[in-house]
């Protein structure tokens, strides 16, 4: 088998295709998502509380300070 002569789509179809192809496939996988009680556990979860930093001192450049 040799490689193609001529491509089986043109310049601007091919991308066309690929970018179909892509939203299809991502419709299909959001559709067949499903809760599971994993799923409702790890959203149940809280998020830790973030480390004590201290403020950083704001200096406001248009005050010539």
């Amino acid at each position: 088998m040799s490689a193609l002569t001529t491509p089986p789509l043109g310049e601007p179809y091919d991308l066309l295709a690929v970018v179909a192809l892509a939203l299809v496939s991502y419709g299909w996988a959001v559709r067949s998502g499903f809760r599971t009680g994993q799923l409702d556990r790890a959203l149940a979860e809280e998020c830790p509380p973030a480390p004590n930093r201290p403020v950083a001192d704001v200096v406001n450049p248009h005050s010539g300070g």
